[in-house]
Parts: C-alpha cells; sequence; structure tokens
C-alpha cells in the first residue's frame, strides 16, 4: 500500500510541474518539446513525427537560369581560320539537392549557338572546258571573304557536383548536348579566269565569256552537325541570399519563419566539346552543277562542318560566359529527438527560461 502511495505521489508532483510548464508563454512550448531550444517543434505530434525549429541540413532547389557566352568550334585545319564573332545565349529549368556544402545539379535547357567561321581563300579548277571555237582552257575559281555562318539548337541536360565556401560555389562535371536544328548560311566572292596552253597569261573579266570578278554569291541549308555532343563544364560562382554570409553553417540557419526561400547567383562558366561535331555528311566545299560552270548563281556553297574539306579533322564546340540563376529553395525540418531538459534546451537557443 506504501508503495502504491508512494508512485502516486510521486507522478502527481511530476505533473503538477510539468502541466505548468507547458502552459507556459509560446516562446517556451514545454519541456516536451525541448524548451524552444535546437530541437523545438511547434507541431503537435501526429503520423509524421516532430519536428524541429531547426531545418535539415538537405536541401531541395527548383530554379531557373539564363546565360550569355562567346562560342566557337575549335579546329586545327591549315586552310580556314576562325574569327571570334561567335556568339551563345541560353536559359532553362534546374533542380539541385544540398547536403551542408555538397551539391549536386541537374535540369533541361535550350541553347542557341551563332557561330561563324571565315575560310581563307581557296581555288577550284576545271580543265573538261572548251570555248566556242572547241579551243580547251583550264576553268580557275578564285573564292574569297568566305565566311561560313551557323545558327544551332541544342538541347542539354547539366550533371554537375560541386561544393561551396560562404558566398562562393564551384560546379562540375557533363551536359549532354542534342542538336535540334541547325541554319547554315554561306557568303563568298566568286572570280573566274581562264588559261590556254597556246597563249601566254590568264583571260579575265571577259563577261561575255564567263569571266568575272568578285561576284557576291550565297547558299544556305540545314545540314546539321553531329546531333550529339558531351560537354565538360565548370562553373564558378557567388549566391546572394538573405542567409547570413558569415555563418559557417549557413545551411544550417534558417528558421521555419517560412517554407521558402530564394538563391540569386552569379558565375563564370567555361564548356568544352568532348566529341567532335563533324557531320556524318560529305559534301563538296562547293559544288558546281553541269552545264552551269558560269551561272554563280546555281554555285552550292556547303558549310564547312558539312564538307570534304573536314574529314578527319576534330571540330570541338567551345563556350565561355556568365551565367545568372534564381533558385527557389524549399525548407524541410528536421525530426524531434529530446537531447536535453528544457533549462538546457533553453540556453542553447539562446532564451531566457524567466
Amino acid at each position: 500500500m506504501k508503495s502504491k502511495l508512494y508512485y502516486i505521489i510521486t507522478w502527481a508532483m511530476m505533473l503538477f510541474w510539468l502541466i505548468p510548464s507547458m502552459m507556459a508563454e509560446n516562446q517556451y512550448h514545454g519541456a516536451l518539446l525541448g524548451g524552444g531550444g535546437t530541437n523545438y517543434s511547434d507541431r503537435k505530434p501526429d503520423n509524421k513525427g516532430l519536428l524541429t525549429g531547426t531545418n535539415s541540413a538537405a536541401h531541395h532547389l527548383l530554379g531557373f537560369y539564363f546565360n550569355g557566352a562567346y562560342t566557337q568550334m575549335m579546329h586545327s585545319h591549315s586552310e580556314i581560320a576562325t574569327q571570334p564573332l561567335g556568339i551563345s545565349y541560353g536559359g532553362g529549368l534546374l533542380y539541385e539537392y544540398q547536403h551542408f556544402y555538397l551539391k549536386v545539379q541537374t535540369g533541361f535547357g535550350v541553347q542557341v549557338q551563332n557561330t561563324r567561321t571565315h575560310i581563307r581563300n581557296f581555288s577550284i579548277y576545271d580543265n573538261s572546258v572548251v570555248d566556242a571555237m572547241g579551243y580547251p582552257y583550264l576553268l580557275r575559281y578564285d573564292f574569297k571573304d568566305r565566311n561560313d555562318n551557323g545558327k544551332y539548337i541544342h538541347a542539354q541536360i547539366p550533371l554537375l557536383v560541386g561544393t561551396a565556401y560562404k558566398n562562393f560555389y564551384t560546379l562540375a562535371g557533363f551536359k549532354f548536348n542534342m542538336t535540334l536544328h541547325a541554319e547554315n548560311n554561306i557568303s563568298a566572292l566568286c572570280s573566274t579566269s581562264a588559261t590556254y596552253e597556246q597563249f601566254e597569261g590568264q583571260f579575265i573579266e571577259m563577261d561575255n565569256h564567263g569571266m568575272r570578278k568578285d561576284v557576291p554569291i550565297y547558299s544556305n541549308d540545314d545540314l546539321l552537325p553531329n546531333q550529339f555532343d558531351l560537354l565538360a563544364s565548370l562553373e564558378c560562382g557567388a549566391e546572394f541570399s538573405p542567409v547570413d554570409f558569415n555563418n559557417h553553417e549557413r545551411y544550417r540557419s534558417y528558421t521555419i519563419q517560412s517554407k521558402w526561400s530564394y538563391r540569386f547567383r552569379v558565375a563564370l562558366f567555361c564548356d568544352v566539346g568532348m566529341i567532335s561535331v563533324i557531320s556524318r555528311a560529305s559534301q563538296k566545299i562547293v559544288d558546281i552543277p553541269l552545264g552551269y560552270k558560269w551561272d554563280f548563281g546555281k554555285f552550292k556553297m556547303n558549310h564547312l562542318i558539312c564538307s570534304d574539306k573536314m574529314t578527319n579533322v576534330p571540330l570541338h564546340n567551345f563556350y565561355a560566359g556568365v551565367k545568372i540563376s534564381l533558385f527557389l529553395d524549399y525548407l524541410s525540418a528536421e525530426k524531434c529527438v529530446i537531447c536535453g531538459d528544457y533549462q538546457t534546451e533553453a540556453d542553447m537557443a539562446g532564451v531566457d527560461p524567466k
């Protein structure tokens, strides 16, 4: 009987102390919930368990980006010279998983690439021509100021891994690139001349014989480069958000005031193609149809990357530019783990229990 009375008195005293504590001001929220400390929760026990006032180290970021870059197709062909006039721009959606300072990023984007390749002056010869009198001669075509312009639309899927220190971050990995659309425009100046074995010198600027000088010619096509490319990617930048950048525990420093927070980033990036984008097509760099040897309007020029001039010559995409990103960070709270008494938890939270 005495032992039962002892237990009754003991439980009564515990309830006498606990109930007022649990009914105290909202900033304390009761001893059973950790007293407002690092494992404090304002959630009632349910099938999801208690949640703390500190958000989880794991973050799920959703966002979008826009970039602008210098672009070119790198090669080592002695007959061509690349001008630094390539421009690229693009944008898309991103998903990023973070755990403390580890970042894993993927998404989907569209990249528009505008390139200009300047072709060195070159000549083509035709020795199967005869004039009106039946005399054979060597017909020479001289091409100069040729520019091969290409506009390509790519779909890209990045897979990047990186880390962060304070408000600086870096990401590295690969981008899977698929070319969806191509527009090629070629322009040049063409001159023709004739050389006879029985005469000295060249016959030039004789319009009635089809010998002309610096005639502008144009061609266009939709031949695709190699559609699949794998880009090695490096991105380094800074992040700006409401987070205190001086806090080394920044990814655990949120309070549960809101489920969402934004992250704004500015970065420099560089992408280099790992696969040659030379087209499988092997067209002539200039196709002059039979019967139209002097009809410049019938000449068909094909873009360098689709021509026989680039057979067995590697050609790699290159991008270097600026990337701007905006993310929404979904905040999820940690599960509650009671790790101390009320006084201890209040001290950890910096709350005066009085």
